[in-house]
């Protein structure tokens, strides 16, 4: 969880800051150009990607939501029957007691303690954000509460034409009290608008009337909902600067929205009592921070510019409301592209879309008993492909192992190791395998997973070339940034089972971007042994953290006399799920789906 939220934490940061800046260069650049309304209109789409990190990045992936319409086709899939029990599972067969899964561990704790305190950290900032929050809360809904409805007449009549005025349909109330010193609107499912007892007695009728247009039309915009939105990323987003700076802004422009559309409705001699209306609220504004009410209020500078803003008051004309609705089309398609790049998914790539596969559903949960896992099979004959727990065959957690496939391939590809001359000699350097401590080929190192081998062939071929040959091959994640000869173990790259299959299927077709003869030679390597029946060619990984094996692969195929099978068995768990007990149970499905 913690790791899933560094991803959202980091990714969101930067891409919010982005946002920021885009909308804040639009704003600046267009200033004059574009109406009140749309100035404001134009931090709606940021709002909303504000919700992005906290929502599955499939929600952003059409076949997702094709495969939701489609559900029930799903469950009309075939599955394909299994009835052992674990017993069936040991013990391993003479022929595969020579499998070598030497894995070292690596250590988890220190990047997790950091996630885990950043996590614990945002945590406590957002709890105690939210208490202020809804401190506030409660003591505006204390003063609705005790407010009074409104009695007198006369202005009951003046709202009443107010309301004409702006043609809002809904009931409004209208209340007073003596806990405020500045008329404020609230609540977006019952709203209300709250006026000052001295407001009633003291103002004069012309700025009364301005006040009751600014408050009415705040509600008309629903302005309280979206300030109980902000009310909520502020909590949220309580360690991003630029999202505090882009609230405070979008308030500003709110209300210069706000004062817009009742300088519509005015004479230019009733625009005086409303920036004289202004002025004397402002002066004595009650403090209603982190609350979803709409008040007259704000600092001297934000005052200035309101009242130079209805000084220089003028009503837009067609031309400026056609470009202004332009602009903000064109920047809510842009901010709402970018939007996706802050997902989890996006971030940490943990998930392969597989929302396009035709597959068939297989029951082989009785060969996984006290794992959890899922395993891939591929039938090359029918052309089709059998998976047993979907959403564990599209997870990327990391290849350990497995990937020396493809580091031999890559090797082989520079022309770092041949075919028929892939010898690397021993440094001396002890190893804590003794298979290790001697020299190596590209067999004897895929059968004894030597890790310094493959360490060496990575160094020679360099990053750079790794990385765009990871990416021609659609290498999962593709992700090499956890550092040189350690990305594949429990690091950054990461590959899903489903992956796994999918490259193996095109290595046994030979279709992959290599020389054929580079395909064939690793195909060789990965020989295990062979039965009456078939053939059996895979390579086993073993997650190890903490000296706890906790991530375990068995990839591979089995050839027999007509045909090939390509596999991908993937074990989790908090110990004991290793590449051996991967093997076991792929040799106990290959058996009963194999052997007469």
């Amino acid at each position: 969880m913690a790791d899933l939220f560094a991803g959202r934490f980091f990714s969101s940061f930067v891409i919010l800051t982005l946002l920021f800046l885009i909308i804040s260069g639009i704003k600046k650049l267009l200033e004059k150009t574009l109406s009140s309304q749309v100035h404001y209109l134009l931090w709606m789409p940021f709002l909303i990607s504000l919700a992005v990190p906290f929502l599955p990045a499939c929600l952003w992936d059409k076949g997702s939501w094709y495969a939701l319409l489609n559900f029930t086709a799903d469950s009309a899939r075939a599955k394909v029957e299994t009835g052992f029990s674990h017993s069936d599972l040991f013990p391993l067969s003479s022929s595969l007691t020579g499998i070598q899964d030497f894995s070292v561990s690596v250590s988890g704790s220190c990047l997790s303690s950091f996630f885990s305190a950043l996590f614990l950290l945002w945590a406590a900032g957002a709890a105690v954000m939210g208490a202020v929050t809804f401190a506030s809360y409660k003591k505006i809904s204390r003063i609705k509460k005790t407010s009074m409805p409104l009695e007198n007449q006369s202005i009951l009549l003046l709202y009443k034409e107010c309301e004409k005025e702006l043609k809002i349909r809904k009931q409004i109330s209208i209340r007073t009290t003596p806990c405020l010193t500045t008329p404020a609107s609230c609540g977006f499912f019952r709203p209300a608008i709250l006026l000052p007892l001295h407001a009633v007695s003291d103002l004069p009728r012309e700025e009364l009337r301005c006040i009751l247009l600014h408050e009415l039309a705040h509600l008309k915009n629903r302005d309280t909902l979206i300030n109980f939105l902000a009310c909520l990323a502020q909590i949220v987003y309580w360690h991003h600067p630029l999202v505090w700076l882009a609230l405070k802004q979008m308030r500003r422009d709110c209300e210069t929205a706000c004062d817009s559309r009742v300088l519509s409705l005015l004479s230019r001699e009733e625009r005086l009592s409303y920036g004289t209306a202004l002025l004397r609220f402002t002066a004595k504004a009650s403090r209603l921070p982190y609350t979803a009410v709409s008040a007259m209020s704000g600092t001297a500078k934000e005052l200035k510019g309101r009242l130079l803003h209805i000084k220089d008051f003028q009503k837009d004309s067609a031309k400026v409301r056609k470009r202004s609705v332009i602009v903000l089309l064109i920047s809510s398609l842009l901010i709402l592209l970018l939007s996706p790049a802050m997902t989890a998914g996006a971030w940490n790539d943990t998930q392969y879309d597989a929302s396009q596969l035709e597959f068939t559903e297989a029951d082989f949960s009785s060969f996984f008993q006290g794992y959890e896992g899922s395993f891939v099979l591929y039938d090359k004959n029918k052309d089709q492909l059998y998976i047993y727990n979907q959403n564990m065959a599209v997870r990327r957690v990391s290849p350990d192992s497995t990937y020396k496939i493809y580091s031999g391939l890559a090797a082989l590809d520079q022309g770092i190791i041949t075919p028929e001359g892939s010898h690397l000699s021993w440094d001396g350097t002890p190893q804590p395998f003794e298979s290790w401590n001697r020299d190596q080929d590209l067999s004897s190192a895929l059968k004894n997973s030597v890790n310094w081998y493959f360490r060496e062939l990575d160094n020679r071929t360099g990053i750079l070339s790794l990385q765009k040959i990871l990416s021609a091959i659609n290498y999962g994640n593709e992700n090499l940034s956890g550092g040189q000869g350690k990305y594949w173990l429990e690091s950054s790259l990461k590959i899903s089972p489903l992956e796994q299959t999918e490259l193996l299927i095109r290595l046994c077709n030979e279709t992959l971007p290599f020389h054929p003869q580079s395909m064939k030679a690793v195909k060789d390597a990965l020989f295990l042994y062979e039965t009456d029946t078939y053939s059996l060619y895979g390579k086993t990984g073993t997650g190890i953290i903490d000296n706890r094996e906790q991530n375990g692969w068995f990839v591979g195929f089995a050839v027999t006399a007509d045909n090939t099978y390509v596999f991908t068995a993937n074990i989790q768990g908090k110990d004991f799920a290793s590449g051996t007990a991967a093997v076991r149970i792929t040799e106990a499905i290959l058996k009963k789906i194999l052997v007469p």
